[in-house]
């Protein structure tokens, strides 16, 4: 009673990503993804405790489905997801900002290099 829900595709597992993305004129130039690891297989976040974190990557595949929301895009983005059983994505979240995931997550040398190389950009 008195909340509000979203409801959305319920995906089992206990992992979760967050992959944030540097990316110039749709091209992904850099990308850090964090690998979130829950206490049960299916949840409503924030429901639900974290038992670990960690560094991962992004298969070319995934990377290919995500790059097709990017065209003509430059700056970070972050896109939050899960892989369901059959090796699919499943995406919640596309964000066209930092996310608290980089900010907090990503190993503090990955994210320096990455704001580094936005640095480096000629960006009008």
């Amino acid at each position: 009673p008195g909340e509000q829900l979203l409801l959305r595709e319920l995906v089992p597992g206990r992992y979760e990503y967050s992959a944030a993305m540097l990316v110039l004129d749709g091209r992904i130039l850099d990308m850090a993804c964090t690998r979130y690891e829950y206490d049960a297989e299916e949840y409503v976040w924030p429901r639900v405790n974290e038992v670990e974190r960690s560094p991962d990557g992004v298969s070319l595949e995934h990377t290919a489905i995500m790059s097709a929301f990017l065209t003509g895009y430059s700056g970070f983005c972050n896109f939050n997801y899960k892989i369901a059983a059959d090796g699919s994505i499943r995406m919640f979240e596309v964000n066209t900002r930092i996310g608290a995931d980089f900010a907090c997550d990503v190993p503090r040398a990955k994210a320096r290099a990455m704001l580094e190389r936005l640095d480096a950009l000629d960006l009008p």
